[in-house]
């Protein structure tokens, strides 16, 4: 579950919180938050036992109920810090409400404290009989006869076959008293080792907590050591996976009579813990559990999980049934293997219908929106580590465009949502509505998903509490939610063509604690100035909507990161949105798309601190803006992507007055075209991304394309005819290559493109001779896949069938697989 990363996150708000100076608007907060933060550490240790634990008890009523509360206890804590955080800003007044809202907010937190702290996790006891009475016996004796050697019990099983059960019924025979100090961690696939300390050494001296203030792991090490060295100690180390050299060098080989006791599914390692641990390795018992038989397993799952997975995913047949659940099983191991931090990511894309297509930065913005990036830059770097890892594992999948020059998209595996995302939906607390399926329920949802409308959904709509709503995504023809209500979002992504009013504007504005909103398509003509108390708000995306002019209250929230407005598509004055300009307006904007050519280069002038700017280019350009954008874009030194989206033979030529380019520019993409490459192109050492059209390509200017360190991907358009063949060399990185001409008459020479995976050939004309055809492909030694896309015209061309037969007996003589696709469709070659 993701349950722990939830509480993570609400930690370190709270710490953010308690570490800011002191404030009297925040004073009263702060007094109440400190036992909050302790309850919530608290918490946190009891549900990391928990959620190591085995064998359906783990998932009983009681522990699920109490999970859930305590969740709902973090976010109510987030809620509460992040309208702390709001009313330390400056320049806000913090009206009545606002206080009232947050002194509603603690007293319930405060209420709850007590309630969630008598609650502690059970475990049905280990009778004897399932043992054997022997065997029972032997081992509680082993833990109190009374010698003074250490001594270890090691209990070796499958998962789910009990051991962390009995490990637990174990520690609880001892009387109290027997042991001057006792303490149980879970330490877990990949422990993180100062965590796991610092909750040992809160167990062993619970009345002044030896937490260490250093970083170092070893000095957490030795403060274990040296409490426990001359102390009869009781210790439960569960779920051990490697004997690493934490673990290793904790316990002190001590004369006291001390007990430790170690599950661990591998008895290799039982035997290592032994030598480890012990002075003499024969004072070490290991018993063997029995794993449950595939009967009893099967029957767990049914009554544990399979009828809500069956409910959910609403299959008719039995047969379809078995499917979804053999595909659950199959990728059981890459979701249970993730960790917390991943789970959580990972169930944001409840939000998404199946089969969503989205862009890296629009989960981005999300994941920031959400909390999950914890701080920047840093924090930018995690989650696109986070994503990459998502990726690496598959549960996030590249969109296959024939088209392999068009913008790269994302989507998530389709069994992976339906097999545990949208099953899981409700445990943690989000409440998915699609055109057939209603997730499973809990009783305060956090984040609201409606994919499309439902026979259900009206009557749902009414019984929500939507005081606890922090996230909502409605698409399509969905149902009108009353925005009224909504008081704590952060994330609103409305996808309803032409759905929203002028009074719904107003509620948004209401919405104090947005961070994105995503009202793209939605027919929005106006935005009103009361977007002012979007004090938080990082995202505002209003494209393809009829707005021609921001107020200035947009320039003056300080948080606002990214900007998305206009239309990429329609080079119009009717698609221009003016902005306006002022001091210190957009202090901290990083993202601005699409701006237009007049109005780009004034806004680069006082906005230089930008990241990702798109600009539109109409055919009907201004010589004076043309000039002024090349000066301002040299003062741009923070800039990492330059996109210019023009008319179909829109000339780009002023853009070689650019002597001095951004020198930190990694992606250029240019829909118009040059008469020829632009020198400075050269200068762009750390171009990942290019994408260019010339009326002419001289062998320099292919030599300068071909010795760009970094350049990955290459979608270069040739309005020219060519007349000999083009010899291509060098592009030492390149890993997509996508080509538009006239006839594709190329030369890959030996060595060149080391790395290319992706091939794609564009072509209007069928070539004049046998020899102006591709040449030199099976030196493409990374080579994957080859695209093919040439007009209908000349499809029935026997010159054209000379150009693709040249590229299959190419494709046969590969040293490696490689896939055919010929304008769409899957080619096999023999």
């Amino acid at each position: 579950m993701a349950s722990l990363a939830v509480l993570e996150f609400a930690l370190w708000k709270l710490e953010r919180l308690l570490q800011q100076s002191e404030d009297p608007r925040t004073a009263s907060i702060r007094e109440k938050v400190r036992p909050m933060y302790d309850a919530l550490a608290s918490f946190k240790a009891e549900l990391e036992w928990l959620e190591g634990m085995e064998g359906p008890h783990a998932q009983g009523t009681s522990a699920n109920k109490w999970r859930n509360d305590v969740v709902d206890f973090a976010y109510g804590v987030e809620d509460l810090a992040d309208i702390a955080n709001f009313m330390v800003q400056d320049a806000i007044k913090v009206t009545p409400e606002l206080h009232d809202m947050a002194k509603s907010m603690t007293n319930r937190l405060d209420q709850s404290i007590p309630r969630l702290s008598r609650w502690k996790p059970s475990v049905p006891a280990v009778k004897a009989e399932f043992l054997g009475a022997s065997a029972w016996r032997k081992l509680v004796r082993f833990l109190s006869d009374g010698e003074e050697q250490l001594k270890a019990i090691a209990i070796v099983g499958f998962a789910g076959s009990g051991k962390t059960s009995l490990a637990m019924e174990l520690y609880r025979q001892i009387e109290e008293g027997e042991f001057e100090c006792q303490a149980i961690a879970l330490v877990s696939q990949r422990p993180d080792m100062k965590k796991l300390l610092n909750h040992l050494l809160s167990q062993l001296h619970p009345i002044e907590p030896l937490q260490s203030q250093t970083p170092d792991l070893g000095q957490l090490i030795d403060n274990v050591r040296e409490y426990l060295r001359d102390k009869r100690y009781l210790v439960v180390l569960d779920d051990i996976w490697q004997i690493s050299p934490g673990i290793e060098n904790l316990l002190p080989k001590n004369n006291c009579g001390s007990r430790i006791i170690m599950t661990t599914r591998n008895k290799r390692l039982a035997n290592l813990g032994f030598e480890k641990w012990l002075a003499d390795p024969g004072c070490g018992i290991m018993y063997d559990m029995e794993s449950l038989s595939v009967a009893e397993n099967m029957e767990n799952f049914s009554v544990a999980e399979n009828m809500e997975f069956r409910e959910t995913v609403h299959r008719d047949s039995n047969r379809d049934v078995q499917k979804l659940e053999r595909d659950r099983q199959r990728f059981n191991p890459s979701y249970a293997d993730l960790n917390p931090f991943l789970k959580l990511h990972l169930m944001l894309m409840c939000m998404f219908p199946p089969n969503y297509h989205f862009k890296r930065d629009l989960l981005l913005r999300i994941w920031r929106a959400e909390g999950f990036v914890m701080s920047r830059p840093s924090g930018e770097k995690t989650a696109n580590e986070i994503l990459d890892e998502l990726i690496d594992r598959n549960v996030i999948l590249p969109v296959r465009h024939n088209d392999i020059s068009q913008v790269e998209a994302w989507k998530v595996h389709d069994r992976m949502l339906e097999c545990f995302l949208y099953p899981s939906a409700g445990e943690e607390n989000f409440l998915v509505v699609s055109n057939m399926d209603v997730s499973t329920r809990s009783e305060r949802v956090r984040r609201l998903a409606l994919h499309s409308r439902n026979r259900e959904l009206d009557n749902l709509i009414t019984e929500l509490d939507f005081g606890y709503i922090s996230s909502l995504s409605v698409f399509k023809n969905a149902c009108k939610v009353p925005l009224e209500k909504l008081g704590y979002l952060r994330v609103l992504d409305i996808q309803c063509r032409n759905k929203l009013k002028d009074d719904d504007l107003r509620h948004i504005c209401r919405m104090v604690l947005l961070r994105y909103l995503s009202l793209r398509s939605t027919g929005v003509r106006k935005i009103p100035a009361e977007i002012s108390n979007l004090k938080f708000l990082e995202t505002l995306d209003l494209r393809d909507n009829p707005v021609q002019q921001l107020p200035e209250q947009v320039g003056q929230l300080h948080r606002l990161s990214d900007l998305l407005v206009g239309n990429q598509e329609h080079q119009t004055n009717s698609c221009r949105v003016k902005i306006c300009l002022g001091h210190r307006y957009f202090s901290s904007l990083q993202t601005l798309e699409t701006i237009h050519l007049n109005d780009a280069w004034l806004i680069l002038k006082y906005v230089r601190h930008l990241k990702e700017v798109a600009i539109m280019c109409p055919s009907q350009q201004s010589s004076y803006s043309q000039d002024k954008l090349c000066s301002s874009l040299k003062e741009c030194h923070e800039l990492q992507s330059l996109t210019l989206y023009s008319g179909l033979g829109c000339s780009m030529e002023f853009l070689h007055s650019l002597v001095k380019p951004p020198h930190d520019l990694r992606s250029l993409m240019v829909n118009g075209g040059f008469v020829s490459l632009p020198r400075w192109i050269a200068r762009l050492k750390n171009l990942v991304l290019l994408q260019i059209r010339v009326c002419r390509l001289s062998p320099e200017d292919l030599k300068v394309l071909g010795e760009l360190p970094r350049l990955q991907r290459l979608t270069l358009g040739l309005d020219f005819l060519m007349e000999q063949e083009i010899d291509i060399n060098g592009f030492p990185d390149l890993k997509r290559f996508s080509v538009d001409c006239r006839v594709p008459w190329l030369a890959f020479q030996q060595g060149a493109m080391p790395k290319l995976a992706e091939l794609e050939l564009k072509f209007r004309e069928a070539p004049e001779g046998q020899q102006s055809i591709p040449s030199g492909i099976s030196y493409l030694l990374s080579l994957k896949q080859i695209n093919i896309f040439y007009s209908s015209w000349c499809r029935c061309s026997p010159r054209v069938n000379v150009t693709v037969q040249a590229i299959m007996s190419a494709i046969r003589e590969h040293v490696r697989p490689v896939k055919l696709i010929i304008n769409g469709s899957f080619y096999s070659v023999q």
